[in-house]
């Protein structure tokens, strides 16, 4: 199956892991030390791997913000919260977020025989509820419950609630709602499912993520891996000591992941820009870059694993226009990198 063929199904678990260039806050998130992994970041953030996730969601074509949808009750736009974490919004803000009583309840257009509901979790204002739609009960004891380690709190919670396959329009009811302050905020609402973790984890080398296989990688049993690495260990370790932790790597992939498909991200140029050929910390020259290169595409075709050149994207003599610092992207890097992960996944 083709990326974009295990995106059409509902069910599809990706996973985008790797090192800081696996989330890229910079530009977006000033957090500093505070932010080392992808979850430690707001969930709404900009960057090219959570825009990604937008727009696997999205391209689900029954898909509806949760600022199209009308509902029964008291609501505001957006996640109004007092987090020192910031883009804790879904979809640029494009979520509704209801202050019920006891019940509410809001009707979308879709034909399906499962519909997929985004909410947010709250730190501030969790609660309980369970829902019915079209008045048959499906799920009971909802928890909205945030925790700062999942998003600063307000991660994502996704819920698959079956329907009846013969109606074009659905009503959704949250009822029993308990909570000292209840809030509810919904993020929108589809038809197919897709679980996307993002778990990348700052200043990381191919080792860790060996030694680290369960936790950021095997438990999630992803469908398909967005893998962004080798941007530090080209600084620290010398190729043939890459291409044996890569090679562990993807065999541990290949042994408990068999059917997983996997599109090896490789890291963006790090040369100063006015001396090309210097090879000191933080810099790396493009003539030793291109060697860390060769031996991550060998060990990738090894594997039967995709690549995708972060460097072959940009122009090495205006690292401005895209770099951030040595090695991260700016806002229109990040733009860049999502066009072309998107393009490879056969999203646009």
């Amino acid at each position: 199956m083709t990326y974009f063929d295990l995106l059409q199904k509902s069910g599809t678990r990706l996973l985008i892991t790797g090192d800081s260039l696996a989330y890229n806050r910079y530009s977006y998130d000033d957090g500093g030390d505070s932010r080392p992994n992808a979850y430690d970041c707001g969930v709404g953030m900009g960057s090219w791997a959570f825009a990604l996730r937008d727009r696997i969601f999205t391209s689900d074509p029954q898909f509806i913000y949760g600022d199209d949808l009308t509902f029964d009750c008291e609501s505001t736009a957006g996640i109004a919260n007092d987090s020192d974490v910031p883009n804790t919004a879904m979809f640029g803000g494009r979520i509704r977020t209801l202050y019920p009583t006891d019940k509410a309840a809001f009707s979308a257009k879709i034909r399906s025989d499962m519909l997929v509901l985004y909410l947010q979790k709250r730190l501030d204002h969790p609660c309980l509820f369970d829902i019915a739609v079209d008045g048959v009960p499906v799920v009971r004891d909802v928890d909205t419950q945030g925790a700062k380690e999942d998003f600063a709190g307000y991660g994502l919670l996704i819920l698959s609630l079956p329907c009846a396959a013969d109606r074009d329009v659905h009503t959704i009811s949250f009822t029993n709602i308990r909570g000292q302050s209840p809030a509810i905020t919904v993020a929108g609402i589809g038809s197919r499912r897709t679980d996307v973790v993002l778990n990348g984890k700052g200043s990381q080398q191919v080792s860790f993520f060996i030694e680290n296989f369960e936790d950021r990688i095997g438990r999630h049993k992803p469908d398909i891996i967005l893998l962004s690495l080798s941007a530090n260990d080209r600084v620290f370790i010398a190729p043939d000591v890459l291409r044996r932790n890569l090679t562990e790597l993807f065999t541990l992939i290949s042994n408990q992941l068999p059917d997983c498909k996997v599109l090896f991200l490789l890291p963006p140029s790090s040369h100063k820009p006015d001396e090309p050929e210097l090879d000191m910390h933080p810099y790396t020259s493009l003539l030793t870059a291109e060697a860390y290169n060769r031996t991550v595409e060998y060990v990738c075709r090894s594997f039967h694993a995709d690549t995708l050149r972060i460097s072959s994207l940009f122009d090495d003599n205006r690292t401005s226009d895209w770099r951030y610092d040595n090695i991260h992207l700016n806002r229109a890097g990040n733009e860049v990198l999502l066009e072309a992960a998107a393009h490879r996944l056969g999203l646009n």
